[in-house]
């Protein structure tokens, strides 16, 4: 069981929009996507006809588990989880 810490108050409690979640979202899965501790380094962004190569380069380099799971939009600044 993940400890919840006061670093995640302001994730677990987002302003209305700005983060969105499913509905039928487990709680280790939500901790897991709000945590301050562990959402910097497993991110990276690169333009969308990149992904592929990147993907296949990161793989190559002894990460297996490499995928890509979502993709920056215009408009007004939110979170969007989907399943």
């Amino acid at each position: 069981m993940a400890k919840i810490t006061h670093c995640h108050a302001p994730f677990l409690d987002p302003q209305p929009g700005r983060i969105t979640l499913p509905a039928n979202c487990p709680d280790w899965q939500r901790h897991l996507l709000t945590d301050p501790q562990t959402s910097g380094g497993l991110l990276i962004a690169c333009a969308g006809d990149k992904a592929s190569a990147l993907v296949q380069r990161i793989k190559a380099a002894g990460y297996p588990l490499t995928e890509v799971i979502g993709r920056a939009e215009g408009g007004a600044a939110c979170v969007r989880v989907v399943d």
